[in-house]
């Protein structure tokens, strides 16, 4: 994000719900274990106006939510991502540009992230999230 550096990491011990504002004792962790990577980060001063937190939203298997929503004319789910969604919104815009043109993504098969896995008990978790 122009001259400043942009990272961030995980709290596993975090409760699931709608935590909001910065944790600073857990971003003090961070920027330690950040410190240990890249030394010359002790060196580099701290821009606290520009710190900022997000929803981290997820699923019960770690995959995205995606395509048209059964029973539904207008719903396409692009949701869910837990952690992977600036990494896969290009390709994932694609997919949802060709479900809502075509009416079936054709790049590649989104059948397996369709809501429907959670009803028929086909859900593969992802154990690679951020």
């Amino acid at each position: 994000e122009g001259n400043r550096i942009l990272f961030g990491r995980s709290n596993a011990d975090e409760p699931p719900g709608f935590t909001e504002g910065l944790d600073w004792d857990w971003f003090e962790s961070t920027i330690s274990v950040g410190m240990e990577r890249f030394p010359w980060l002790a060196d580099v001063g701290l821009d606290q106006q520009a710190c900022w937190w997000g929803y981290y939203e997820v699923t019960p298997d770690h995959n995205p939510i995606l395509g048209r929503v059964p029973g539904t004319e207008n719903w396409v789910n692009v949701a869910g991502f837990s952690g992977h969604g600036v990494q896969q919104a290009p390709a994932v815009g694609r997919l949802i540009a060709e479900e809502i043109m075509s009416g079936k993504a054709q790049s590649i098969n989104i059948d397996p992230l369709r809501i429907s896995r959670f009803s028929s008990n086909r859900i593969q978790r992802e154990h690679n999230i951020v």
